[in-house]
């Protein structure tokens, strides 16, 4: 999720498809555009040692044995993985 916020106000999130918010109407010269970035915590506290890919998180899913356990970290692409795109209408 990205929390948006220009010149002081608030603008609402884009957290689903198609990915967009919309700033309203902009008058002309400088504004101050925020962008808080939100992630998850899977690379700090999920199972990073399972080798299996799993879409989810319980107590069943750090016991990994055999061929499911690998020494190195499995960590996952977090973050804003495109880049970011201001459009004018």
């Amino acid at each position: 999720m990205v929390g948006v916020g220009m010149d002081g106000a608030k603008i609402p999130p884009i957290a689903f498809a198609p990915y967009q918010t919309e700033l309203g109407n902009v008058t002309a010269g400088k504004h101050s555009l925020d962008l808080t970035l939100y992630g998850n915590r899977f690379n700090a506290f999920g199972a990073v040692h399972s080798s299996i890919r799993q879409i989810w998180a319980g107590p069943s899913a750090w016991r990994t044995l055999g061929d499911d356990w690998c020494y190195e970290y499995n960590l996952r692409p977090l973050g804003i993985l495109t880049s970011a795109r201001i459009l004018r209408m």
